[in-house]
C-alpha cells in the first residue's frame, strides 16, 4: 500500500480574482429577475436602447470596481499569509 503524502497548497490569488466578475454578472441577473433598480438593469436598458454613453459609464464603473477589489484581495493576502510578506 502506498503511503499518502499531503501536498502543500499555496494560495492562488488568481482564483479569487476570477470570481469577482461572476459577482457582477450575478448582480445583473438578480436585478432583472426580481425587478430591482440598479446598475445591472441600467446596463441592460442602455444596451437595448443602444445608449453608448451610459453603457460606457457602467462598464467603466464595473472595471474600476474590479480593479479596487483585486487590490483589496492583494492587500489581504499580504496581511494574512506570512509567506507573502517575506516574498514582498
Amino acid at each position: 500500500m502506498a503511503a499518502y503524502r499531503a501536498e502543500r497548497v499555496d494560495p492562488d490569488p488568481d482564483n479569487d480574482r476570477a470570481a469577482i466578475h461572476l459577482l457582477v454578472a450575478g448582480a445583473v441577473l438578480v436585478e432583472n429577475v426580481f425587478n430591482l433598480p440598479g446598475l445591472g438593469r441600467l446596463a441592460l436598458q442602455a444596451l437595448s436602447q443602444r445608449d453608448i454613453i451610459v453603457m460606457q459609464d457602467v462598464v467603466l464603473f464595473f472595471a474600476g470596481l474590479v480593479i479596487v477589489m483585486n487590490f483589496i484581495v492583494d492587500l489581504s493576502y499580504l496581511a494574512i499569509d506570512p509567506r507573502m510578506r517575506k516574498a514582498a
